[in-house]
């Protein structure tokens, strides 16, 4: 926090944030930091970018440079969206690699977050959402409030612990449980054949 003559006003025509960060004429700009043995200051993130999920705080920082090793990643951001179980869920946007297709991203960046990433389960991501870019200021900085309050449009999304539900399931493909168009469920018979085993044997 800082008191000084070239501290700005306020925020252009925001208000919430002005009443967040000025209190007393003091401005709070919302920078975490620790402290090493030498008494020295290490930024280490934002106030605004934490996540809280349930009940623990989490930093996305250590989470998009684990995600962004993945080969499959060309940028990743990570914030946090509303969860009903949660409170707020740890989500990675992803934009992909040139070349694969969104939902091939997705799984890839799935089994990489799993197997190779070292985060622990509390840090790893609940929701994968493939995007077509970041969104950003004009001046560069990364506008995780839109993320979080839902403005982006989804390129393919996947939730951990869901199975996809009717309207996700890849085109000509059935929905779990179902039998794909024109056949019969697992273990009955074809209109004028035999029944069949389910793992698709005679």
């Amino acid at each position: 926090m800082r008191e000084s003559p070239e501290a700005f006003g306020g925020y252009w025509r925001r208000p919430d944030a002005d009443a967040r960060t000025i209190r007393a004429s003091w401005y709070f700009p919302g920078d975490l930091a620790v402290a090493d043995e030498d008494g020295d200051l290490w930024v280490s993130g934002r106030v605004d970018d934490m996540i809280v999920s349930g009940g623990e705080n989490i930093y996305p920082g250590d989470i998009e440079d684990a995600v962004a090793g993945c080969p499959a990643v060309a940028d990743v951001v990570v914030a946090g969206t509303p969860d009903d179980r949660w409170g707020h869920a740890v989500t990675a946007f992803i934009v992909p690699h040139a070349g694969l297709s969104p939902g091939r991203a997705l799984t890839d960046a799935d089994a990489y977050i799993r197997d190779r990433s070292g985060l622990p389960p509390l840090k790893r991501p609940k929701r994968l959402v493939a995007i077509d870019r970041i969104p950003t200021s004009a001046v560069g900085k990364i506008l995780r409030r839109e993320l979080t309050a839902g403005t982006f449009t989804a390129l393919a999304e996947f939730r951990f612990g869901e199975p996809a539900g009717p309207e996700e399931a890849p085109p000509g493909t059935a929905p779990p449980g179902t039998a794909p168009p024109g056949t019969a469920p697992a273990g009955t018979a074809q209109p004028g054949g035999a029944p069949f085993a389910t793992d698709g044997r005679p």
